[in-house]
């Protein structure tokens, strides 16, 4: 479901309609007093997939503005090609000059493979992270990315200076409101650029002490203000101007696909990527009820995307997962499950620091 043809948005529309469905064949049987019935009469919410791409393009009504696009490109140069080993996230990767096309598919032995490790915070935890999110004027997704930040700069990458991130952004909040209920691929990112020295003082020391406590709030503030500011200050947001940018790429969709391997390669493959999905207010009026959700990437090759991929999810009064995607041996043996656990093992810290506060 959530693949090149609809993104991660699309899997919580689908269940949503599912369940309205279900609801109504319930109350039917109900309204009938017989325990099978099977109504011909009903009608399910008609969520065609909509057109997407150059045509999302022209409904935005917005223009590319190629002077960001090309300072964006050749920073992604300058880091990919130019900067001293171990500079970044990621450096010690080797990948395999594959690159798939129509006229030269990767052999099935050499395809990628994509793994997945998950950590589960519970119903508890996950209150009690929004509202102490909500207290530090911050979000769920901008302290679990300043974490796994704080985490890659201290246990795994302790040489790093500089770390590349990724936040997916839903365009239906800049689309027209009846996009909010509709299936289809429309989704960005914003990238972030953050020096690691700061990360690694409020990280070093276990337990933290209070003035590292602080500098982590502190950090999150600050990338949820540097999403805000992408979204809401400029004339043509950025996540939108990133989705724009493909028509440097090509005309249409096909050309589209084929060229932006070598572009994704370029841009972000010494980085990791957030997307959230958490529904604190998801409710279905009848029996049939949505009581847990996760999603996460598929058919992943890092060498034309974010090495990891953390995609959580959750619904109102569940616990709330969160899957990190990634290709089978690019990264070293159980190096993602650390990175989890020190996430989780933070957030935990941050936590009981508020409790007692």
């Amino acid at each position: 479901m959530e693949s090149s043809v609809c993104d991660g948005r699309s899997g919580m529309i689908f269940h949503r309609s599912l369940l309205a469905a279900l609801n109504k064949v319930t109350r039917k049987q109900e309204e009938s007093g017989q325990e099978d019935i099977f109504p011909t009469g009903f009608n399910v919410p008609n969520y065609e997939l909509m057109p997407e791409s150059m045509a999302l393009f022209r409904l935005l009504g917005m223009r590319f503005n190629i002077y960001i696009g090309l300072l964006s490109y050749l920073f992604s140069i300058l880091v990919k090609f130019f900067l001293r080993k171990n500079y970044t996230f990621f450096t010690d990767v080797i990948f395999k000059d594959n690159f798939p096309s129509k006229d030269n598919p990767v052999s099935l032995p050499e395809r990628p493979v994509t793994k997945l490790e998950r950590i589960c915070l519970s119903p508890s935890q996950l209150e009690a992270s929004l509202n102490a999110c909500k207290k530090h004027k911050t979000s769920f997704t901008a302290l679990i990315g300043t974490l796994i930040h704080v985490t890659l700069a201290c246990e795994v990458y302790p040489l790093a200076k500089l770390g590349l991130s990724y936040f997916a952004i839903d365009l239906r909040r800049f689309l027209p409101a009846e996009y909010s209920s509709i299936i289809g691929n429309y989704v960005s990112s914003h990238q972030s650029n953050q020096w690691l020295n700061i990360y690694r003082q409020a990280g070093a020391m276990s337990p933290a002490i209070d003035t590292q406590i602080a500098h982590m709030w502190q950090l999150s503030q600050r990338t949820k203000a540097d999403l805000d500011s992408a979204m809401l200050t400029h004339h043509t947001p950025l996540p939108v101007a990133n989705a724009l940018g493909l028509t440097a790429i090509g005309e249409d969709d096909e050309t589209i696909t084929t060229g932006i391997y070598h572009v994704l390669d370029v841009a972000v493959t010494k980085s990791f990527c957030v997307s959230s999905l958490v529904e604190p207010n998801f409710e279905s009026f009848g029996p049939w009820q949505l009581e847990s959700a996760e999603f996460s990437v598929s058919a992943q090759k890092s060498q034309v995307g974010p090495m990891l991929y953390f995609a959580m999810a959750s619904v109102k009064d569940s616990q709330c997962v969160i899957n990190v995607s990634y290709e089978e041996d690019i990264l070293q043996n159980g190096v993602v499950r650390r990175i989890l656990e020190g996430v989780e093992r933070r957030l935990i810290m941050l936590l009981e620091a508020e409790r007692c506060s």
